[in-house]
């Protein structure tokens, strides 16, 4: 019976996690879809804008990470109204990040876009959109702080339904002003505005405390700040050696052609789709092992990472026998050129050899996080960077008959050394902690 509730357990937090990590794509398809139709030069803009916003807003928000890990850990032992306080000052602590990021952003939105273009209207549609986009970044990242509360406490489906809304509410306002009012990319960054403004309301109604006071808060953020940020470098550096990872590995693939760009970009979308879904497994093992953490619980650490790893691997199976099956449709999703539906096919039938390490790699990530010991997926991403450019390296300047399978092999070696180092670091923690707690 207890075997069942944990899978039980698995399954309700790691279900609605997927919808939320998949809200995200499908949000920015539409985004550019519909500013798509507007004039290319827009779309352009608009690429340049998100790019330059993600590159500052994602390493800082990998801070929910931390948050998720710190809230499972507490909840095993704390008052509620303590973690409630604590996610209060977090989501203070991100929300006033924010705003500090935005006035700077505000600042350097011309040099950042000039820098980027020398077109004079992508230029123009780039600061108005940036200039605009910026003041949602507080209510973006005071949200994540919420989300990454609800997550901790195992409660993945009331996030799931407010990002949801957002999602719908953005779409929909940017439908209205772009369409409706033509107000182009404008209009793209009101509908993020409104959008995010109604998501950080509504995540505000999941916290409840009693006794609120200013000076406490004021504390309290002073304490998180200095606690945090360590942990807030660590992870921050992890998603930079990440983005790092993804941006080299399309260089690497540019340098060699433009058919074999556009099948690499084709598969590593298709990789990047099929590993996020990896998170149903990851944030789950986050959430339990951060509770067990909290507890000294390393024997129930132990065995369950086993289970959750297993059934990482058993999933990769799955999924990359079907990527091969369907490989054709895959293709024809993305690309409808005769000329490039079979390299992209080549493309999908490497990626579906990369789903266990993958799926190795994702899930290990969330059963680390859940001991809070960020530096090991620091160190790990930062290990497997240098191992693909070294290859990237190698092939250059030998510059030996790259074919399209070959093309893959530094992405291939990245997430291959990233798994195995982490794993081996995981493996080295549990026996540690064992150890120690008998001796």
């Amino acid at each position: 019976m207890e075997i069942d509730q944990k899978w039980r357990q698995v399954a309700k937090i790691g279900l609605p996690s997927l919808g939320s990590v998949l809200l995200e794509p499908i949000l920015g398809a539409t985004d550019l879809a519909m500013v798509g139709h507007v004039s290319p030069l827009a779309l352009g803009a608009l690429g340049l804008a998100i790019s330059a916003i993600n590159f500052i807003t994602v390493p800082l928000a990998s801070i929910a990470f931390a948050l998720t890990s710190r809230v499972a850990r507490l909840s095993a032992k704390v008052d509620p109204n303590d973690l409630a306080a604590f996610a209060t000052t977090a989501t203070i602590a991100l929300f006033l990040a924010g705003v500090v990021l935005a006035l700077l952003l505000v600042a350097i939105v011309p040099l950042v876009i000039s820098a980027a273009t020398t077109n004079p209207t992508v230029r123009h549609f780039g600061i108005i959109y940036l200039r605009i986009s910026v003041f949602s970044l507080p209510f973006y990242l005071g949200s994540q702080a919420v989300a990454a509360y609800l997550t901790g406490l195992g409660r993945t489906g009331r996030a799931f339904i407010v990002e949801g809304i957002v999602v719908v509410v953005n779409i929909a306002a940017e439908a209205i002003f772009i369409f409706g009012f033509s107000m182009s990319v404008v209009g793209s960054a009101l509908g993020s505005l409104i959008a995010q403004l109604l998501g950080a309301i509504l995540f505000s109604f999941s916290i409840q405390i009693k006794g609120l006071r200013w000076t406490s808060t004021i504390a309290a953020l002073a304490n998180f700040i200095r606690e945090f940020y360590k942990l807030g470098v660590s992870l921050i550096s992890r998603t930079l050696a990440l983005m790092g990872a993804l941006s080299g590995s399309i260089y690497f693939a540019s340098y060699f052609g433009t058919s074999d760009l556009a099948s690499f970009q084709i598969g590593q979308t298709i990789w990047l789709l099929f590993g996020l879904s990896f998170d149903a497994i990851a944030v789950p093992a986050q959430v339990m092992v951060g509770q067990w953490h909290g507890l000294s619980a390393w024997k129930e650490i132990r065995i369950w990472s086993r289970k959750l790893i297993l059934l990482g691997l058993f999933a990769s199976v799955i999924i990359a026998f079907a990527m091969v099956i369907f490989s054709a449709f895959l293709a024809k999703v993305f690309t409808s050129s005769p000329a490039l539906i079979p390299s992209a096919k080549r493309a999908i039938y490497v990626v579906a050899a990369l789903m266990p390490p993958t799926a190795l790699s994702f899930t290990l990530d969330g059963l680390v996080s859940g001991t809070e010991s960020f530096n090991l997926l620091r160190n790990a991403m930062i290990v497997a960077l240098l191992a693909m450019v070294v290859v990237d390296m190698v092939l250059i300047v030998f510059h030996v008959h790259i074919s399209q399978t070959i093309i893959w092999l530094p992405f291939a070696i990245w997430i291959t050394v990233r798994g195995i180092t982490v794993l081996l670091a995981w493996r080295a923690l549990i026996r540690q902690n064992l150890l120690g707690k008998t001796a």
